[in-house]
């Protein structure tokens, strides 16, 4: 993920909107303020749950440039892909957005 000061500025004013809790804030403010590094920032064990809730409270949908950090936790993968990407399990499994898969069989199709 490649995160710049201007981009966390961006992402701090939208975390706020969507009522982002008090700490990512104040961690985020630390990094603007140059009181802590972005690998510093990019290091916490919060990190992951925090691209999380933005992928899921701000974007509503997937956040390519964060799955490589979510997916770092087993539980935080699953809920990522359960929720961002919306895992259609009414049909197939498909992902919404993605083709429907065939119910027939190659072999029966003409």
């Amino acid at each position: 993920m490649k995160l710049t000061k201007k981009l966390l500025k961006e992402y701090r004013g939208k975390a706020i909107e969507a009522g982002a809790c008090s700490r990512a804030i104040e961690v985020i403010d630390l990094v603007l303020a140059g009181k802590m590094t972005l690998k510093q920032f990019k290091g916490l064990e919060e990190f992951p749950m925090w691209c999380l809730w933005y992928a899921k409270r701000v974007i509503r949908g997937p956040w390519p440039e964060a799955e490589d950090i979510i997916r770092t936790d087993p539980w935080f993968a699953y809920n990522y892909a359960r929720n961002a990407l919306k895992l259609n399990s009414e049909d197939d499994g498909a992902w919404v957005g993605t083709e429907p898969t065939s119910t027939t069989s190659a072999s029966t199709t003409k």
